[in-house]
């Protein structure tokens, strides 16, 4: 296994892990010099907003008219809004002073363990490798019949100042931040083909990007 392969598996060792991931990463060089824009924990809080309080009261109230009441996990909780609206939460960078998720790390968060989950403005700001590791977590811990509201930045994101990233409408901001923007029918598909047949992904009107994730009822264990 070469060292770019080497550094490839491990992206896929958990979004928890990733500052240690990062520490590796850093000493594995890809054979042209060049290497995919990695998120750095210190730049964590630049993506986590304040204003996003809106969304998570619309989710719920998706999730309400889907799901019904149960315990509700934000999967990438940011600054921790969503405990105002009781949720749990899971965060690998609190950065805000007094936040303590329920969660740190996805391997705390037991499989099928949540009907309702909302995944709000995540998937835009980390690459792709660790953005899949991330919807395979989403999918492994929603149960049967449960459904995840996931929202994401849009085209937007290419009127930020930076250089182009790696990825289709994808920038590195100025202030050393990845942004993806996604179309509707991108997120949808993506999500779709991350998860499999046993979910369906329907698009929703939450935020610049939305998407509706439903387990079925005969899902199988994501691998």
């Amino acid at each position: 296994m070469g060292k770019y392969d080497e550094a490839a598996k491990l992206f896929k060792s958990g979004y928890g892990a990733l500052s240690n991931l990062i520490e590796r990463f850093d000493k594995l060089k890809k054979p042209s010099g060049a290497l995919p824009y990695m998120p750095r924990p210190e730049n964590a809080a630049k993506t986590q907003r304040e204003n996003t309080f809106p969304t998570y009261v619309k989710a719920k109230s998706i999730l309400d008219a889907e799901v019904g009441e149960s315990p509700t996990l934000d999967f990438g909780a940011g600054k921790g809004l969503s405990q105002g609206l009781g949720f749990d939460t899971y965060e690998p960078f609190p950065m805000r002073k007094g936040f303590n998720p329920t969660f740190t790390s996805p391997k705390e968060i037991a499989d099928n363990s949540y009907k309702r989950l909302t995944n709000l403005y995540v998937l835009n700001v980390v690459p792709r490798e660790i953005r899949d590791t991330i919807v395979k977590d989403i999918g492994r811990v929603l149960s049967p019949d449960g459904t995840a509201v996931i929202t994401t930045r849009g085209k937007e994101v290419l009127d930020a100042k930076g250089s182009l990233g790696p990825e289709n409408m994808s920038i590195i901001t100025s202030a050393d931040t990845y942004q993806k923007g996604f179309t509707k029918k991108e997120l949808q598909n993506y999500l779709q083909e991350t998860l499999g047949d046993n979910f369906e992904v329907t698009p929703i009107k939450l935020g610049e990007v939305g998407a509706k994730v439903k387990k079925l009822s005969t899902s199988k264990e994501i691998d």
